[in-house]
């Protein structure tokens, strides 16, 4: 964006701020319907500004938060890195044999020195700092130490460094308001200022004191703006108000930014599976009384992002830097249901942090799936109905004879499926294992994501055309005649993907994560023909046996994106393998917080070569899901 544009932005965005600061001074008669109007302006304003004209600038102050208010905000902000600061610590005590003291300060030092610049690099500057050698140090907690480290780091340097509060105009014996709260940060070597967030309305509240024990800065904001000479605050309205002579950075750029595994792996998770993040569940607003904003909305945008912001894009970054991912018309709940083709039916119970928020990491459940995308084979096409039982980053299951479709009768196998796309793979019983892992072996590298599946037993059929074994000597051959029908089953399967994830705007809507890895699995071919261990003379009998096998295996990428952070978010992935691909589109819509609908497309087709013998040309496999969220 450039300055002029910028400039546009912001003037139009402060000459609403205008507006709606001259909205606040009706009379006391009025002020219930003049509350519902600030309300819709609260939410619109942006589509209602004619002209520049219309900015007001005696009905709006700007002040910059200083002294012990500035600093109370940031402490407040520093209480966000405790969880992580107490994960460094415990390395501190199991990375070598005896527990190195202030290990999370150390490392928060070394790592935040220029020539660190990976985890071996890391391990050598602890290893000096406590006097110890280096292979001392168990190599795997030191990534883990690292990434968590630059973790802390890079959410402290993307924080915003100095705060303004827009309120209506100051007057004697009238409680001023306040309207929003800007948090930016200056860069001195290019004179501008970026800036990180706005909160509006209520929101100025709820961010002040959501998980903070400092519960009456609000007030005391409130109180400081109206006290002449208060050296908590500084009226800016003047120096804000030459906007032409402030370079505001554009607040959406494209670029990428890395999703720390140690910090977000459920983030990660959370694209594979399309599974937007949802924000906290809506609570009415807190009354005057606990010293809350009396308006709701916000006045830059709604709460989360789903609503349009003055500044720039859609959505307002806050301290979080995913926060701006989440769904804020959908609420996460402990516990959530789901049914659908796919997956077939699904419960999980979510992780809980210290303050009894949910954390949308698996805690445990169970679910039924029915398809084997790993090898590009989506739906009934793939011979795998797995029951899994789930355990925070692992997937136990067990494989399930599939659910075949089309005509009964002698048949039923050459019509099995949908349309000319036939069920040639079989199900059967077996065990499955698959399972997210943080394994540091290179810097910011990501979670390894491994599957594997093993078939102990094929499912038999009967409906399907037997083939003819004529004895010529000692040996059998095919009767020509009567070839029969053949049926195939994934006797095993192994994927093993490194990923990574990142993503392009500053409010983290747009995520991504990459997977480079090699897929194998072996096919064996099966028939129905007659007993060829029968002696002769004896009855002729007929069996499904096995008659043939071969093993598949190479190098094997998905690129996976998912559009958060919106009303009706969306995703796609494509996968790779063996000369296929499997490509994927989804949609999702939410009537409520709990309630939400998912609609999904799957294509599959082998596009460097000629279909295998039990593999369909293209197959397209729709699926629908519902989840409930209690």
């Amino acid at each position: 964006m450039s300055t002029q544009v910028a400039w546009w932005k912001k003037l139009a965005a402060l000459a609403a701020v205008a507006i709606a600061a001259q909205a606040m001074m009706q009379p006391a008669q009025a002020q219930d319907k003049d509350e519902k109007e600030r309300v819709r302006l609260d939410r619109k304003i942006a589509n209602l500004i004619p002209s520049l004209e219309d900015v007001v600038w005696a009905n709006v102050r700007i002040w910059q938060v200083r002294d012990e208010l500035l600093t109370r905000i940031k402490k407040g902000l520093e209480s966000e890195d405790a969880a992580d600061r107490k994960r460094l610590e415990d390395i501190g005590q199991t990375i070598t044999d005896d527990p190195l003291p202030d290990f999370a300060t150390n490392a928060l030092t070394i790592a935040q020195r220029p020539t660190t610049r990976n985890g071996d690099q890391f391990r050598n500057e602890i290893a000096k700092r406590y006097s110890l050698d280096k292979d001392d140090l168990d190599e795997t907690e030191a990534g883990n130490a690292f990434g968590i480290a630059k973790g802390i780091i890079s959410a402290r340097d993307s924080r915003p460094d100095e705060y303004y509060i827009v309120t209506s105009r100051v007057e004697e014996g009238v409680q001023p308001r306040i309207i929003a709260l800007l948090g930016m940060k200056r860069n001195i070597a290019e004179s501008s200022l970026n800036i990180k967030f706005v909160k509006g309305g209520s929101e100025v509240y709820s961010w002040l004191t959501a998980n903070r024990t400092d519960t009456t800065i609000y007030g005391e904001m409130k109180q400081a703006v109206t006290e002449p000479g208060s050296v908590l605050v500084k009226n800016m309205t003047n120096e804000m108000r030459d906007l032409s002579k402030l370079n505001f950075t554009a607040v959406t750029k494209a670029r990428a930014s890395y999703l720390d595994e140690g910090k977000y792996p459920y983030i990660l998770t959370s694209i594979t599976e399309g599974r937007p993040l949802r924000a906290e569940p809506k609570e009415s607003a807190p009354d005057d009384s606990s010293g809350a904003e009396e308006e709701t909305g916000g006045l830059f945008g709604g709460a989360g992002g789903d609503a349009g912001g003055l500044f720039g894009e859609g959505t307002t970054t806050s301290e979080n830097k995913v926060d701006g991912a989440k769904v804020a018309i959908a609420g996460e709940y402990p516990y959530e249901v789901g049914v659908g083709n796919d997956v077939i039916v699904s419960f999980r119970k979510f992780k809980l942090n210290d303050a009894k928020k949910v954390i949308p990491e698996t805690d445990w459940g169970v679910e039924l799936r029915n398809n084997l995308d790993e090898l590009n084979y989506p739906s009934i096409w793939g011979g795998r109905m797995t029951l899994n039982a789930m355990l925070e980053n692992v997937k136990l299951g067990v494989v399930l004879p599939t659910v075949r479709f089309g005509e009964t009768g002698d048949s039923s196998y050459a019509t099995s499926g949908f349309g000319n796309n036939n069920q040639k793979i079989l199900g059967g019983i077996g065990a499955a294992f698959s399972g997210d892992f943080a394994f540091p072996i290179m810097d910011n590298s990501g979670l390894f994501n491994v599957f594997a599946t093993y078939t102990f037993s094929e499912q038999d059929l009967d409906d399907i055309r037997p083939r003819k074994l004529l004895r010529q000597g000692g040996s059998f051959v095919e009767d020509p005649n009567n070839r029969g029908e053949r049926a195939w089953l994934v006797r095993y399967a192994a994927q093993a993907y490194y990923s990574f994830g990142f993503f392009l705007d500053d409010n983290a809507q747009f995520l991504f994560r990459l997977k480079l890895g090699a897929t194998m699995y072996g096919m064996d071919e099966f028939a129905r023909q007659n007993d060829t261990t029968a002696l002769i003379g004896e009855k002729e009998t007929m069996v499904f046996a096995k008659t043939d096998d071969e093993t598949k295996a190479s190098v094997s990428g998905k690129l996976e994106f998912m559009r958060s952070g919106t009303r009706i978010p969306f995703g796609a992935s494509i996968q790779y393998f063996d000369q296929s691909i499997l490509g994927t589109i989804w949609l999702q819509f939410f009537p409520s917080q709990r309630w939400d609908f998912k609609v999904e497309g799957k294509l599959a087709a082998a596009v460097l070569r000629d279909p295998y013998p039990w593999e369909n040309k293209t197959i397209f496999a729709p699926a629908v899901t519902v989840k409930y969220h209690f």
